[in-house]
């Protein structure tokens, strides 16, 4: 059970008010981490869509370029591009991964505060089932679909990497 120290120096269990302050506060990091994810995938996602675009005017002008000085540098721009594109897309994976698993830790911390106290449970439980439907485990969850671009992404710059080092 959490404690705090009192006045005396020594450790006394949390009282209810403190333990739903600390579940708000718990709460707050979780939703903090989630909302993050999704800034991080939009951001990396139009990283991305830039790349893409830079990789297909590369491809387009790798036999006429516009400046005829940088001609011998054409045939790498592919190469880098996707090069750029695939280092992007993993550390993306990596990045999104360790937001999900703080995320999770969140989640523990609220569920250990929530056993702690009954009638903080009953009131948190009975609120969500009264509001909420309850979650779906079989179905896909939107940050599956995430990972899922993620690694088509990746997926998609391998190949290109590919092609533009050895075709």
């Amino acid at each position: 059970m959490k404690q705090k120290m009192n006045d005396n120096g020594t450790n006394e269990p949390l009282n209810r008010l403190e333990r739903i302050k600390l579940l708000e506060l718990v709460g707050n990091w979780k939703d903090n981490e989630a909302s993050r994810f999704w800034n991080r995938f939009s951001i990396v996602l139009i990283i991305n869509s830039g790349l893409l675009a830079a990789f297909s005017l590369a491809i387009k002008t790798a036999d006429k370029p516009s400046l005829p000085f940088l001609y011998p540098f054409a045939i790498y721009y592919d190469i880098a591009i996707s090069s750029v594109g695939l280092f992007v897309s993993v550390l993306w994976w990596r990045l999104q991964t360790v937001s999900k698993n703080y995320e999770a830790r969140w989640i523990e911390d609220m569920k250990d505060i929530l056993e702690k106290d009954e009638v903080i449970k009953e009131f948190v439980t009975g609120f969500s089932d009264e509001t909420s439907k309850k979650p779906n485990k079989d179905r896909f969850k939107a940050t599956g679909y995430a990972y899922l671009i993620i690694a088509g992404f990746s997926l998609m710059w391998l190949t290109m990497l590919i092609i533009s080092t050895f075709c």
